[in-house]
């Protein structure tokens, strides 16, 4: 019986040895447990974290779509109102080319018409010149009349200064 009680004292202290590795390996697994799960927590922690982060960027990308979509919208604009601009611009030059063109051929008629006046008025003159020259003899043998030749010759005069100033 002493033998028996021997061996199973022993079975018990054996029994309790194990028991507390049990519950020292418990408690460690517990500890590694808990570690884990901090962890795990803050891991988390983290991913929320984390996702909010990118739950933001998505925003902010979002936005800069918005704000790119917009910005190409008014450069489209622009640029379709700079071409209505410069396309109206350029039928502006044209028109007002066109009616400098035409007042130049007007004014060319009307510089060619007073061309062929002064033409015939010289030939006017030129024939008055020779009918003078033909009177000039008898003129001078009248030396009574000398007043009606100085107004044939004021008259003269006075027409070639006027044909002259016409010229100009």
């Amino acid at each position: 019986e002493a033998v028996v009680n021997d061996q199973t004292a022993q079975e018990l202290t054996e029994a309790r040895n194990s028991i507390s590795k049990l519950e020292l390996d418990n408690r460690t697994l517990r500890e590694s447990a808990d570690s884990l799960s901090e962890k795990l927590c803050q891991s988390d922690e983290k991913n929320s974290l984390l996702e909010r982060k990118v739950k933001d960027l998505e925003e902010q990308l979002g936005e800069l779509q918005k704000l790119i979509k917009k910005e190409k919208e008014t450069t489209r604009t622009l640029l379709e109102s700079a071409e209505e601009t410069a396309s109206a611009s350029r039928n502006k030059r044209n028109q007002e080319t066109e009616e400098l063109q035409l007042s130049l051929e007007k004014l060319r008629a009307e510089l060619r018409s007073k061309n062929m006046e002064l033409e015939d008025a010289k030939d006017n003159s030129a024939a008055l010149q020779r009918k003078l020259g033909k009177l000039q003899p008898s003129l001078d043998s009248y030396e009574e009349d000398s007043f009606v030749s100085l107004g044939i010759s004021t008259l003269v005069s006075s027409y070639s200064i006027h044909l002259l100033e016409n010229e100009k």
